[in-house]
């Protein structure tokens, strides 16, 4: 038995040196909050709706994540992108056959048409802020229920945020989303959690 535990030792040890290094590398990288001034446009606004006031140009927002990935966001870069709609039809309205079948009670409906993040800044909070800022926007508007195709591969994430799956899963073959369902209640116990995975991840 001790001969078999010294065959390769020195690969056993190389390996378990390599491992420390790594884990103390990962460990070592520190969470660091960034405020950071975003300019904000408005686009896409349907004609029946008019601007009252004067609109912000600007939006400031705090993230927080690894020096690393906050480190290398410069000004006026784009890292993320979110876009909603409460007007229907939806694209849902076209994958899925009669959508408010699937849904709880609700008063009004927003989709979430887009929600994009540079792969770098998917493990921090500017996730949970980007889906913080749009819930504001639509609960002004009187929405409290929203609906996403989220990509399978995030799956675990949106439910991790407090969506919930409904229906089969839409799109071709190596691009499937997956309709979900958010309400107000699970959005504030979501934000919570997501803020303490993106400081975790």
């Amino acid at each position: 038995m001790p001969i078999r535990l010294l065959r390769r030792a020195g690969l056993k040890v190389v390996s378990v040196v390599l491992a420390a290094l790594l884990w103390l590398i990962v460990s070592g990288e520190q969470t660091v909050e960034r405020a950071l001034r975003i300019p904000l446009e408005f686009t896409n606004i349907p004609s029946q709706l008019e601007l009252v006031g004067e609109p912000p140009t600007v939006v400031d927002v705090r993230v927080r994540g690894s020096s690393g990935a906050l480190g290398r966001i410069a000004a006026g870069e784009l890292v993320g992108m979110v876009c909603g709609r409460c007007e229907r039809p939806f694209s849902l309205d076209a994958k899925v056959a009669d959508l408010d079948r699937h849904l709880p009670p609700h008063r009004r409906l927003v989709e979430i048409r887009l929600l994009a993040i540079e792969r770098p800044y998917r493990k921090t909070t500017v996730f949970v802020n980007l889906v913080g800022l749009l819930a504001r926007h639509f609960v002004m508007r009187g929405c409290d229920l929203a609906v996403i195709s989220g990509t399978v591969r995030q799956r675990a994430l949106y439910e991790h945020l407090g969506f919930e799956p409904f229906g089969a899963r839409v799109g071709p073959a190596g691009a499937e989303y997956q309709p979900m369902y958010l309400t107000l209640e699970a959005l504030r116990v979501g934000s919570e959690s997501g803020r303490t995975w993106a400081q975790s991840a």
